[in-house]
């Protein structure tokens, strides 16, 4: 029974072990203790104190966005209630003719301090004007028990284009070109919209100067590359591809823009590195470190080993940031799918790159996403504890049950008593009413038609109590506890049923030696 309890308890000291080694102790960033507000006193000239505010809120993450005839507008809010009672929340919009709003979800239960975000997609349809649209979302929040009922309301924005023409993806055929070569100039012209649109005018100017212009056909939402060719010149210019098409009233996207310098000698690859940290200002670290990466070997064959390092450490940075980005981003999706353990390991290693760099907000920031992966593993990790705990107490309870069904009252105060005390005589004469000594109680055993390996076994029980008394256990407690748990598996391998009262005064020698070993735990 005590092996059994002893089991149990080392079950609970695991599941403590496994509840505090499941969170990484990372130290977080030190952040000023918020001082706790003060509590509402009563207002000037007495009254009542104020209560807790109630509200009740629809709030739009994007209140504006953009649209085109025939697509698909797409908004993020959120309920949010406070002070009232549990809720149930139902949505409705007031929409321009012909459009349709359709809510994630609608009718749903709102508690005390609690946010639901829902998304509302609003479908434009194909015969619509270019002009801005405002929708009213209201929301209508009621009691279960129907005491309370709540309203609030949100405006969204919708600007919708029937034509939408962008250019995008500025790329040129050579990073580090020469006076004189011959240059390839590639965008990618956009149309955006679910309908054909011709008469796409693409031009290419250099320093404002016109220098090549293209008509394309676009099909409806599809994109396609267009080309020019430029002779590069010594100095710096500036490239310009802008699109023009009728009706196309959006025009934050319908140019790119891209500075190159070209010089010659090291004049050159300065400007070549220069345009690299330029790039690395502006967040660009994969066109910042193919720069620096062809400035650091341009440098080396000049000799210019100082500036090739310089260049070199650039190129580090560069892939620095891009590491720390990356696993950013596989943090958010791991933590997206509720892996929080792994999505917690991203980002602490992003953060680690960030203190690397020397970047104190991308640190705080990352640092921010690991606090909420490792809280958010709590729930999961209080959970297994409680299991493994109720685990432990079923095996504590089964093992009070066995035990009291094994041994009686009596038996249980008696072999249990932790007084100490001279070591009980084991053996028991077969019958009562031959004297109490070992010498005939073993001869009238071996003398009478007993099996031969009860009779050795009984022998073993006798040696094992006359060595093991409770002062040698206490010093050696695992021999003692070998021994009896080998004697105990002997015994089970023996014959039963055959001589009664041998079997007896084994099995009373084996309890006594239980008892010494068990009582010491």
């Amino acid at each position: 029974m005590k092996k059994l309890i002893a089991f149990a308890l080392a079950v609970v000291v695991l599941g403590v072990v496994l509840q505090i080694g499941a969170v990484p102790v990372i130290p977080p960033i030190p952040e000023p203790t918020p001082q706790p507000s003060p509590s509402p006193g009563p207002p000037p000239g007495g009254g009542p104190v104020l209560e807790k505010r109630q509200r009740f809120e629809v709030i739009s993450v994007q209140p504006i966005l953009e649209g085109y005839a025939g697509s698909t507008i797409d908004y993020d809010v959120k309920t949010i209630q406070e002070g009232y009672p549990d809720l149930v929340v139902h949505l409705t919009a007031d929409v321009p003719d012909k459009w349709k709003a359709r809510f994630s979800q609608n009718d749903f239960d709102l508690t005390h301090a609690e946010a639901v975000p829902l998304k509302v997609s609003l479908s434009v349809p194909e015969l619509v004007s270019a002009e801005k649209y405002e929708i009213k979302i209201h929301a209508v929040g009621k009691a279960k028990e129907g005491s309370v009922e709540v309203k609030a309301s949100a405006t969204l924005t919708a600007t919708t284009y029937i034509v939408d023409v962008g250019i995008m993806n500025l790329q040129l055929s050579s990073l580090q070109p020469r006076s004189g070569e011959n240059m390839i100039i590639t965008v990618v012209a956009v149309n955006y919209t679910q309908r054909i649109i011709s008469d796409v005018v693409v031009e290419f100017l250099v320093n404002n100067n016109l220098v090549s212009r293209q008509t394309v056909t676009l099909p409806a939402g599809t994109s396609q590359p267009v080309t020019f060719g430029w002779t590069a010149q010594s100095g710096t210019s500036t490239f310009l591809v802008r699109s023009q098409t009728q009706g196309d009233s959006n025009r934050k996207n319908d140019s790119v823009t891209q500075k190159i310098t070209i010089g010659s000698g090291i004049e050159q690859v300065d400007l070549l590195y220069q345009q690299a940290e330029t790039l690395y200002t502006q967040g660009a670290y994969e066109q910042a470190r193919n720069l620096a990466a062809a400035a650091a070997i341009q440098y080396r064959e000049m000799g210019e080993l100082n500036k090739a390092a310089e260049a070199d450490r650039l190129q580090a940075l560069c892939n620095s940031y891009m590491g720390a980005q990356k696993l950013m981003g596989q943090g958010e999706q791991a933590f997206q799918a509720e892996n929080y353990e792994q999505a917690a390991q991203h980002f602490e290693d992003a953060r680690n790159l960030y203190i690397e760099i020397g970047d104190t907000e991308k640190q705080n920031q990352a640092q921010q996403r690991l606090n909420e992966a490792l809280a958010a593993q709590k729930p999961r990790i209080n959970m297994l504890y409680g299991i493994v705990v109720i685990g432990a107490v079923a095996v504590i309870l089964l093992a009070v049950i066995v035990f009291r069904k094994r041994h009686p009252a009596g038996e249980r105060q008696s072999r249990f008593h932790l007084e100490e005390e001279p070591p009980i005589p084991v053996s028991r004469p077969v019958d009562t009413r031959v004297s109490p000594t070992r010498e005939p109680l073993q001869a009238g055993l071996v003398e009478g038609v007993q099996p031969a390996e009860l009779v050795q076994f009984h022998q073993k029980t006798e040696d094992a109590l006359n060595r093991f008394t409770k002062r040698y256990i206490r010093d050696n407690l695992q021999q003692a506890m070998q021994v009896y748990l080998s004697l105990e598996a002997e015994r089970k391998q023996l014959p039963r049923g055959k001589t009664l009262e041998l079997e007896q005064v084994i099995d009373t020698n084996l309890r006594e030696l239980e008892h010494r070993v068990f009582g010491t735990v």
